[in-house]
């Protein structure tokens, strides 16, 4: 069921991949994976889309994703380095203050 839906989202994006819907494809795969508690590929997949669509305001949650995933690792210095990009490229973004709070945490 994921993985038909995952190979949807990739064909969307392949198709249309300068439709507002693109970027919010690529976090919901990273998202899907990150479900499934495949981390690694969650981290390629956020990544993917920071890379493709940097000026997308998805770029900010994705980075905090990527944090997140490599908390759950078990890598908290890279996960401290994802929750400060979040700080310091989107310091106005909403989930600046929750980047901080878990930077805090990781300390």
């Amino acid at each position: 069921m994921y993985e038909e839906a995952i190979t949807s989202l990739l064909e969307f994006v392949r198709k249309y991949p300068s439709s507002s819907y693109s970027p919010n494809s690529l976090y919901l795969i990273g998202w899907i994976r990150f479900q499934q508690k495949r981390f690694n590929e969650a981290i390629g997949n956020f990544n993917f889309l920071i890379n493709s669509y940097s000026q997308s305001e998805l770029v900010p949650r994705a980075y905090y994703a990527i944090g997140d995933a490599w908390y759950n690792i078990g890598n908290y210095e890279e996960a401290m380095n994802q929750y400060k990009k979040v700080i310091e490229l989107f310091p106005s973004n909403d989930l600046a203050p929750e980047a901080m709070k878990s930077v805090q945490y990781v300390y």
